[in-house]
């Protein structure tokens, strides 16, 4: 990755230009989402553990149809294999992130979990930070943010991403920057460490 570059941290689509490095769901990430399980579900397997960045997007959703009993079945599968791997997890979570901590414990869970299309309070943000006997949590901001969310997120823990949105991630960044008051290659240079940190 070239310095400057932007990075997508989590999108649907491949990198639209040259200036933008994308982790593409399902490219460079492998996982089982919560909304498309169907039983009997099998584990994740990737191809090669060398091929991917991150597990995910995997979760839990409480408002979607897919059985709660096998969501927390699969998603306790995806922490193992997150585990095993040594690889961070891309989550997907409405709703359940008291049953996502107590996974976590369970199994000593210490891998980066990557809460990606984060649109929770800062009130949350400061209780997982603070949430002890899990590892790591980064926060991944889309288009539409929370400003208290974005301004409570320590810069180390902050990632920007486009999801299923058109747009291209600069003008994330040039928004992200503004509210910040922080200069724009500032911001770029955070989001390349952060990546480094991460994916090595």
């Amino acid at each position: 990755m070239k310095t400057g570059a932007y990075i997508d941290f989590h999108a649907h689509h491949p990198a639209p230009d040259g200036e933008t490095f994308v982790i593409q769901d399902g490219v460079q990430t492998r996982g089982r989402h919560p909304w498309h399980l169907l039983p009997p579900t099998s584990p994740a397997s990737p191809a090669s553990p060398t091929s991917i960045l991150a597990i995910g997007e995997s979760g839990l959703d409480r408002l979607c149809d897919t059985p709660y009993d096998l969501q927390l079945r699969v998603f306790s599968e995806e922490v193992r294999l997150s585990e095993q791997l040594r690889k961070p997890l891309f989550l997907h979570c409405v709703r359940a992130i008291d049953d996502v901590l107590c996974i976590r414990r369970q199994l000593h869970a210490r891998q980066p979990i990557i809460w990606h299309g984060y649109r929770g309070n800062a009130r949350q943000i400061h209780q997982l930070l603070a949430s002890d006997g899990v590892g790591p949590f980064y926060f991944s901001l889309g288009f539409h943010f929370r400003t208290e969310a974005l301004q409570a997120c320590p810069p180390d823990r902050l990632l920007l991403e486009t999801d299923e949105d058109p747009r291209p991630v600069s003008l994330l960044y040039a928004e992200v920057a503004r509210q910040l008051s922080t200069p724009l290659e500032s911001l770029i240079l955070q989001m390349q460490r952060n990546f480094h940190t991460l994916f090595g």
